[in-house]
């Protein structure tokens, strides 16, 4: 059984995995729509999007600085599409 403060850790880290998931479609969707006007613009976002799509899915096991800057990432994102999630 796991100890509170494991599972706090363990539920953060599965949030965050989700939210790096999210974030890696809105990218997704960002380089297909950029690609068919700028497909350099559109090469970053899709690149941009499986790499946050790969930390998302080794979350666990990033390094604490390598997690933080994904998340700021997701935030960014979240800022410049106008998303609103609940953290």
């Amino acid at each position: 059984m796991p100890t509170p403060a494991q599972q706090r850790r363990a539920d953060h880290a599965r949030a965050a995995a989700h939210e790096l998931a999210d974030t890696a479609d809105i990218l997704r969707q960002v380089g297909h729509a950029d690609g068919h006007i700028d497909p350099r613009r559109g090469d970053v976002s899709l690149n941009l999007a499986a790499l946050v799509d790969t930390c998302g899915r080794h979350y666990r096991s990033l390094p604490d600085e390598v997690a933080t800057q994904a998340l700021r990432v997701a935030s960014a994102v979240d800022r410049a599409t106008g998303q609103r999630r609940s953290h």
